[in-house]
């Protein structure tokens, strides 16, 4: 990566500090969600607008015919055969915001508005690092997002199939 280009990226990241410190939102948790939709919203547009473009328009149409009106059809038809779609988007998003660690690393400095992988990150010392300890972190760190992967992976497998296969 050139000067150039990295000195760009660090100036982004200096002016989304002072917007974010111009409104009161550095170093608390709301400032850091709002980075983090940020953070996910291209991914999740690119990722839904390939997954609602698989979905065969004949089906909206139909509703419409059967006396739908457009918001209808979007409820009726639409939302629930994407929905495998959206919860995969949705935990990939997850999982992209859950172990990121620069943006929480340089918005956050209290202890409050930490997220897991800079307390992790925290636990080595200048003259020791604690292994274990981090070693622990990581583990509990990893439960909750294994946990609700369990609890919609009939949706995951259903949202990562469905482009693959053509019919």
């Amino acid at each position: 990566m050139t000067k150039k280009y990295r000195s760009k990226a660090l100036g982004a990241l200096h002016e989304a500090m002072q917007d974010l410190h111009q409104v009161g939102l550095l170093d608390t948790k709301t400032g850091l969600i709002i980075v983090y939709c940020s953070l996910a919203t291209p991914f999740t547009l690119w990722t839904m607008s390939n997954f609602f473009g698989s979905l065969p328009p004949e089906l909206e149409e139909a509703a419409r015919v059967d006396g739908c009106s457009r918001l209808g059809a979007l409820w009726r038809v639409v939302l629930p055969l994407a929905r495998p779609g959206i919860i995969a988007t949705a935990l990939f998003a997850f999982l992209l915001c859950w172990d990121e660690f620069l943006y929480s690393l340089i918005f956050t400095h209290s202890l409050q508005a930490k997220t897991i992988p800079v307390a992790i990150a925290e636990f080595t010392g200048r003259n020791a690092v604690d292994f274990g300890l981090i070693a622990a972190g990581g583990v509990l760190a990893s439960l909750p997002p294994l946990f609700i992967t369990l609890a919609f992976q009939r949706y995951l497998v259903e949202g990562l199939s469905a482009g693959g296969v053509k019919g």
